[in-house]
Order: C-alpha cells, then structure tokens, then sequence
C-alpha cells in the first residue's frame, strides 16, 4: 500500500450523487459481525420528523383514515402519558419524504403551503405511507428493541401551554415488562429549529442496550452567530441521565463553544417530558419545533478526485447547516456505502482503515494518534475502493496496523445535500453491537 497523505478537502454537494444515508424505516437491521470488548456507539435509526409541517401531515393523514373508517389514528391523545399528545409513527416522516420526491424539495425545506396548495401530491405521498403501515400491520411505530425486549419510542408531542414547549420529539425509554405509561424520557429536541443526532450501544455479552447519547443543537435566540448544543447521554442500566449545554459559533464548520454547563447531580431520568432539566432549570420549556429529519454524521460518498474510490463526509443536514462531530483514536464507525456501489478493497488513506464490509456498509477505524473534528461538509478522500454493483471483486485485504500520524484538519461547510428517499422495513432483527457513531465532542 502506498502511504499517501490525503487531507481533507471541501466538498462541492452538486457534484456528488445522493448519499446512502437514513431512511423513513422503523428499525433497522445492522451488520451482523461479532462484537468487540466494548461497546461502541451507532446511530438510532428513528427518522424524527416533529415540527407545524409534520403535525399538518399527520392531520391529513388521520383525515384518511378517518373518512375510510378506521380508528387507528396517527395522532394520539393521552399518549405516551395521561395529558400529553402526539403520535410516535413512521408513516408521518414516509409521507413527507414521498412529497419533497414529487415536489422536488428537500425534506426539511417543506412548508404547510407546500401541503396545502399541492393536493394530488399530497394524496400520492399519503397513499403510498398508509400502504406502507399497512405492510407493518397497522399502526408503524419509531421504536427499537433489545434482546431483553427493552425499548426506546421517538414520540413526537404537541406543546401544552405552560408545562413544556414544541412540537418536540421525545425519547421515550420503556424498561422490558413496562408499558410506555411508566417509561423515562432520556432526551428530547427543545431547540426551535433544532438539529439532531441520536446514537445507541448495545451490550457485547447480553445485546441489550448499554447507553444511548442524543445530541440537540439549534440557533442562539440570544446571540446571534451562536448555537446552543444539548447533549444528553443516558445509562439504562443504572437509569442515570447527565445533560451537558454549551453555547458558542461555528468556526469553518466546527462547532466552537465558550460555555459550558454541566449537570451537576446526574440521576434518574424523568417520567414526565416538562421534567427534562439541567441543574434544576427546565429546559422543555423552549420552543421546540425543530428542522428534521435526523440524518447520519458520517456518511460514504464517491471522491471526486478518483471515481473508483469512496470517500467519508460529514453532509450537511439541511441547507449548509449540520452537526460537527468529534472522532477518537480507534473509533470504529459502520458506515453505508453510495448506492450501487460495492467494496472492492482497502484506500491509501493513512488515517483510515477498513476493518471489515459486507453488502451495503463498511466498518472503519480512525488511525489518528489525537481526536480529530470532523467539520461539517468535510470530505476526507481514498478511504476505499469502490465497485458498480455486480462487479466480482477481491477478497478484502486483512487489517493492518497503524503507524502514528496527525489528525486531519477541519474544513468549510458547503452547499446541500440531498435527502434520503424512504425504504421498506425488514422485520425486527436482533441488533447488533459492532458498528459505532462517531464520538461526540464534549
């Protein structure tokens, strides 16, 4: 292998296909590959679509239902608890990416007049997400399971006028041989015009949850130039949730802050949402609503400077707006390659190296000697050979050692990116523990 140093570069969104990203499904198989010594962190796919747009689209939806008979509504009230209401099913974020397809948006751009002055598309996008929860038996709910039968729902909940704020998504954590009625809430999106990445890690001995870390960053209502960044990790084990807030600018796309607030007591998590507080301050209090949907950190795209070769990039989520995010040494991500595309072998990228592959994803390893901040849009070129699909390709090369190099350095945020288009969910599927997210940066 030749080492070749490969910086990062600046990536120009228009000149690369749309990425294999995160799709409308309800749970997501992953690579079935024994797990290493410790658990690793990757991403819950839970499409969170919660703002006025997506509750517009979830009334119509009920509107179908209703004049068609059914009972079994989108939107619930007194659910997930007495008081609240709101609806926790994938057909919601399935509509809304079947119109932004028809109406040639991308999803986070879509407004309540794009529902309201675009009737036979709408009706499209509508047919085709209720024959999709018809395929799921009824109701889809954004749930997640462990071994254990444990479970994690993303609820999306109206604001109630002086308890908490919204609409907010809402991770509901229900422990096995609980319903949702007596389940925590471990995180949730109280930024208006929030951003979010969520991640999970499984327990390598019983497969069942081991920690899950959300993070929530939206624009400063006070500052501006600032965002505001939630960082909630939780541990379903001991039931322990700390919440972490900083605020600060994004500095050639690297979040940059100068305050930091820590909990300062972390216990246990909250069974009711307006009890979500860092150091005794509710914080569902702020307006929610936030800019969806969720889209992975890291993400495999062709590298324009060697079409044979696969690229990582950190893709903005909507507009040039994205989540920067911090990566340790030996941090293993699953990564999912472009579409149509197959792993034909290792790239001369000193800093990364692919440690295994099967079908449409590849695991790799950041090989920096020091943590290294991966800045929204930035490209980090030659990970790996790509293939069209169908191509017979080698046997991948056997991992190798990493020799000590620096880590790469940030790089502006660019122009959009597409959004995925949704996918047909697979039954439930025993998850894996391997496959990990970038680390967040404290």
């Amino acid at each position: 292998m030749v080492a070749m140093l490969v910086r990062p570069r600046r990536l120009t969104w228009a000149a690369v296909f749309a990425v294999a990203a995160l799709g409308a499904s309800v749970m997501t198989a992953v690579l079935p590959v024994r797990a290493e010594a410790a658990p690793k962190l990757e991403p819950l796919k839970l499409p969170g679509f919660c703002n006025s747009v997506s509750f517009k689209m979830a009334e119509e939806i009920d509107a179908v239902l209703k004049a068609a008979g059914s009972k079994d509504l989108v939107l619930r009230a007194d659910e997930p608890k007495k008081g609240e209401s709101g609806y926790v099913d994938a057909s919601v974020g399935f509509a809304l990416t079947e119109l932004a397809k028809l109406l040639g948006k991308d999803v986070g751009d879509l407004t309540a007049d794009d529902i309201k002055n675009n009737p036979k598309e709408v009706k499209q996008a509508i047919d085709a997400a209720l024959a999709y929860r018809k395929k799921q038996g009824g109701t889809a709910p954004l749930t997640y399971v462990d071994k254990a039968g444990n479970r994690v729902y993303l609820w999306c909940l109206k604001p109630i006028k002086g308890v908490h704020g919204g609409p907010d998504l809402g991770l509901l954590y229900v422990p096995n041989g609980k319903e949702p009625k007596d389940g925590f809430w471990i995180a949730g999106c109280v930024l208006a015009g929030g951003l979010n990445e969520y991640y999970v890690s499984f327990d390598p001995k019983t497969l069942n949850f081991a920690a899950f870390v959300w993070v929530n960053e939206g624009p400063d209502p006070n500052k501006k130039g600032d965002f505001i960044r939630y960082t909630y990790e939780y541990d379903p084990v001991k039931n322990i949730l700390k919440i972490t807030k900083q605020v600060g600018p994004y500095k050639n796309g690297v979040f940059t802050p100068h305050t930091t607030e820590v909990e300062k007591k972390p216990g246990p998590a909250p069974d009711e949402f307006k009890n979500l507080k860092l150091n005794g301050v509710q914080i569902s209090l702020l307006d929610g609503d936030c800019r969806c949907p969720l889209q992975q950190a890291v993400v495999a795209v062709p590298d324009p400077a060697a079409p044979d070769r696969i690229a990582l990039a950190n893709p903005p989520h909507i507009g040039t707006d994205g989540i920067s995010m911090t990566i340790q040494p030996e941090a293993t991500l699953l990564v999912p390659l472009p579409d149509g595309t197959a792993f034909a072998g290792e790239g001369n990228n000193p800093y990364w190296t692919v440690v295994g592959a099967d079908g449409a994803v590849i695991l790799v390893r950041y090989d920096g000697v020091a943590p290294t901040t991966l800045a929204v849009g930035e490209l980090i070129g030659d990970v790996a050979v790509g293939e069209p699909v169908g191509t017979p390709s080698p046997a991948p090369t056997p991992p190798q050692e990493p020799s000590p190099s620096p880590a790469p350095s940030p790089s502006p945020a660019p122009s959009p990116s597409e959004e995925p288009s949704p996918s047909e969910e697979p039954s439930p599927t025993e998850p894996s523990p391997i496959g990990s997210a970038p680390v967040i940066e404290r």
